[in-house]
């Protein structure tokens, strides 16, 4: 992806390089985008816009949009987390199902992750630190990452 750039710039680039410019996500530089643009649509990963100057030069510019994750502690508590946000925010928990632990229990505490059926789930902090400190889930989560 393209370094810091303006609006003006990527149009600038698009036009002289006859090409799509690629940019990280930016919220001013979309807001920008979308006042300069005739259109755009948002995709899978990016969201796309594209204009014509009054000069009659097309361009197009491919904004990545915002990372944001789901909070997963709901796979183990049984409620569906309404937290979304930056990965950056987020720690890994590893967690044993509670219907595996009978059996790890008789294997005597064998095998690591993967192999043990323990799985990770990405959590905003404080749902982690819930989970950790639950008198059921305690012995069976640890905040890994």
């Amino acid at each position: 992806m393209t370094q810091a750039m303006t609006a003006a710039q990527a149009i600038e680039q698009s036009i002289m390089q006859t090409e799509t410019v690629d940019l990280p996500y930016d919220e001013a530089v979309a807001l920008d985008l979308l006042v300069e643009c005739d259109d755009s649509v948002d995709g899978d990963a990016v969201t796309e816009y594209w204009g014509t100057t009054d000069d009659g030069e097309e361009w197009r510019v491919h904004m990545a949009l915002p990372q944001h994750v789901r909070c997963e502690c709901g796979t183990a508590l049984g409620e569906r987390c309404g937290w979304t946000g930056d990965p950056s925010e987020t720690v890994i928990v590893e967690w044993m199902p509670e219907y595996l632990r009978a059996s790890h229990l008789a294997a005597g505490n064998a095998g690591r992750f993967p192999v043990n059926g323990a799985i990770h789930l990405r959590c905003e902090r404080s749902c982690a630190e819930l989970l950790t400190a639950d008198e059921d889930d305690a012995p069976w989560a640890r905040i890994i990452g």
